[in-house]
């Protein structure tokens, strides 16, 4: 059992988590992200938060994302899960072209664990899935809202249902209207399903 970016560690032996990662970490890279705490600048932090490997590594990945879903918009520039070096390359942080390419090929495939699994994901939550910047990179963006849970985009947290008939073992999906990234945690919900699975009923 694990949560979010817990679930990425145990891919060698078992594929789950949000495998198609989220939007939000390219505003990471970007402009820096204060996760709304006034007191804390997003850019000062941001060479911080450039320098985490983890950051990069949860980019969207393309085996998952439509090619011309646009990430971030500028003035002058789109870009896509087909644009990262280009990304990389006009915020001058080529560090992080090569930091993807190290942890890309560490959790590409998305093949099947033939184990059963369970995935319960929150859903109904605006979640950040594009970033509209007047002044790229050094302020903050307009947010472009989606579905999720709040960090994890609906797209990437129901990358499991991908394995329903590609494996004998079932995959159960549950979802969890209305519960954020860290509260679904504690949702009555969530802690009567595990105990079920774990217990029966």
């Amino acid at each position: 059992m694990a949560h979010s970016m817990g679930n990425i560690p145990l891919c060698p032996w078992v594929h789950l988590g949000s495998h198609a990662r989220v939007a939000k970490t390219l505003r990471v890279v970007a402009t820096g992200d204060n996760n709304r705490i006034p007191v804390i600048s997003s850019l000062k932090i941001r060479s911080q938060q450039r320098s985490a490997v983890s950051t990069t590594w949860l980019f969207p990945y393309s085996h998952s994302w439509p090619a011309d879903k646009v990430l971030i918009q500028t003035p002058t520039t789109n870009y896509t899960v087909k644009d990262y070096q280009h990304f990389f390359k006009d915020i001058d942080f080529e560090d992080g072209w090569e930091m993807r390419q190290d942890t890309e090929p560490l959790v590409s495939a998305l093949e099947p664990p033939r184990v059963a699994i369970h995935c319960l994901y929150g859903s109904r939550v605006p979640t950040a899935e594009g970033f509209l910047y007047t002044n790229f990179p050094d302020t903050d963006p307009t947010l472009i809202l989606g579905d999720g849970d709040g960090t994890v985009n609906l797209l990437s947290a129901t990358q499991c249902k991908r394995w329903i008939g590609h494996q004998t073992q079932p995959v159960h999906m549950l979802e969890l209207e209305g519960n954020e990234h860290v509260a679904m945690l504690l949702n009555f919900t969530t802690v009567t399903y595990i105990k079920t699975v774990l217990f029966g009923p």
